[in-house]
């Protein structure tokens, strides 16, 4: 029995999707890829080897895609933070510096593209660890961070003037919970021209919207709800410390946490309750128990209103 509260599980024939999609490359680095067990994740690599037209990226034998734009040599590195469901063959972000050191020599961009963060579809700011990577990695000679797994639109940076986005939101994602967390339906595309310099100017942004058809781009007065959205999370981030991380992220995750714990503890009651104790006495989690208790209720009221405002308004509030 599996211990996640949500496994995604495809059959091979997806395969297919992949073939047709007409993306160029993968990032394989993610905390659901390894849901089907390792002889399964393996026997996928294998058969993705076979697709000469397509890259994937995000493994230790192969931790970056290589890519041309406009004769500039691209690479995209994918890497995966700390958690249970790291499988051995995902690069590991406390890694990604060295990868950085090496490709750099042959690269005229150098990309990251982290799977991170606290998980909870309700849950908007990147923790300070994660601001000291993304610095950290720009340092290391990277050209910009995009990082997704939130399910949620975070802020950005410039930092030593490249660009950081914590995370992009859903792109193309069929979200279970998103009926009772709205805002996970939308995603952030972020469109870069690596020939220019300025972020300001390099970067343009859209949103995009999941519904039962695909992913569609949202109406001018949402987007515009969202640009607004976008921009107060990236004020947050001028006078960001630990503190004001948990006020704002402890109310949402420890309240998702407590129902995917439910989840867990029925699926398999034995094997879940020993990981259940570990995760309570964690200092993050300590940490984001005492963030609920002086909540930053002012921002809740404001992703509250926003989400009722925009498509598929909220069916619950976060307790």
């Amino acid at each position: 029995p599996r211990l996640k509260s949500h496994s995604i599980v495809m059959s091979e024939a997806s395969l297919d999707f992949v073939r047709y999609s007409g993306v160029a490359a993968f990032n394989l680095a993610n905390n659901h890829v390894y849901d089907a067990g390792a002889e399964a994740f393996d026997r996928m690599v294998n058969r993705l080897s076979t697709l000469k037209s397509i890259q994937f990226f995000g493994l230790t034998d192969r931790p970056y895609a290589k890519l041309d734009c406009n004769g500039l040599r691209i690479a995209v590195i994918g890497c995966l933070e700390p958690c249970r469901a790291r499988g051995p063959r995902l690069l590991r972000e406390e890694h990604v510096v060295s990868v950085i050191s090496q490709v750099r020599l042959d690269a005229d961009r150098v990309y990251v593209t982290p799977h991170w963060g606290k998980e909870g579809e309700l849950a908007f700011h990147p923790s300070p660890q994660q601001m000291r990577r993304a610095r950290e990695w720009i340092a290391a000679g990277a050209d910009g961070v995009f990082g997704h797994h939130s399910h949620t639109i975070h802020g950005h940076e410039v930092v030593n003037g490249k660009p950081v986005y914590y995370s992009l939101g859903n792109y193309q994602f069929d979200h279970v919970e998103a009926h009772d967390y709205p805002l996970a339906a939308f995603g952030l595309a972020v469109r870069l021209d690596p020939s220019l310099d300025d972020p300001a100017v390099a970067v343009r942004r859209s949103y995009l919207h999941q519904q039962t058809a695909g992913t569609v781009s949202v109406e001018p007065k949402d987007a515009k709800q969202l640009e607004q959205h976008f921009k107060q999370l990236s004020m947050d981030l001028m006078h960001w410390n630990t503190l004001i991380w948990a006020r704002h992220v402890g109310p949402i995750y420890i309240s998702r946490s407590r129902n995917t714990w439910r989840k867990r503890l029925r699926n398999n009651l034995i094997k879940t309750l020993p990981l259940w104790a570990v995760w309570n006495v964690l200092p993050s989690t300590l940490l984001l128990r005492l963030g609920t208790l002086v909540r930053a209720q002012a921002f809740l009221d404001r992703i509250e209103k926003l989400g009722r405002s925009l498509p598929q308004g909220s069916r619950s509030k976060v307790s």
